[in-house]
C-alpha cells in the first residue's frame, strides 16, 4: 500500500483530536492501531525486549537486537500515527513524552495512557 493511500485511509478512519471529541477519537484510533498491528505495543502488552548480556552467544545477541529494533520501529509507528491525528494545540506536551521511553513501555504507550487531553493530570508518572 502506498504511503499517500495509507495516509488518506488514516484521515478518513480517524478524526483529528481537537479536545472536544476524545471518546470518538479514542475508539477510532484504537481500531486503527489494531488494524495495523500496533495496539499491543500501545497498550503495554508487548514489552520491549531487554538487551542480552554481552556474554550471551553472538547469534542470540543478534536476534535480540533485531527484536529490539522491530519493537522500537513499531513503537515509533504507533506514536507517529497517534500524533498525526492530534491537533497541535492539544499535543503541546508531546515532546516531553520522549522521556517516557522505557518508563512505561514506550512513547506510544505513555502517550496513549496519558491521553492527549489529560496529559497534565498524569505527566508526573513519566518523570517529566
Amino acid at each position: 500500500m502506498s504511503t499517500s493511500h495509507e495516509s488518506s485511509l488514516l484521515s478518513t478512519a480517524v478524526s483529528i483530536l481537537d479536545g472536544s471529541n476524545y471518546l470518538v477519537w479514542k475508539n477510532q484510533m484504537r481500531a486503527w492501531l489494531r488494524s495495523k498491528g500496533l495496539w499491543q505495543i500501545t497498550n503495554g502488552n508487548e514489552k520491549k525486549f531487554q538487551e542480552l548480556d554481552p556474554s550471551a552467544p553472538a547469534a542470540a545477541r543478534e536476534a535480540n537486537y533485531k527484536q529490539r529494533m522491530d519493537w522500537d520501529n513499531k513503537d515509533d509507528q504507533a506514536y507517529g500515527t497517534i500524533l498525526l491525528r492530534v491537533n497541535p494545540s492539544v499535543a503541546v506536551y508531546r515532546n516531553k513524552l520522549i522521556n517516557c521511553q522505557g518508563s512505561m513501555g514506550g512513547t506510544s504507550h505513555c502517550l496513549w495512557y496519558n491521553r492527549p487531553l489529560g496529559y497534565l493530570r498524569r505527566l508526573q508518572k513519566c518523570d517529566l
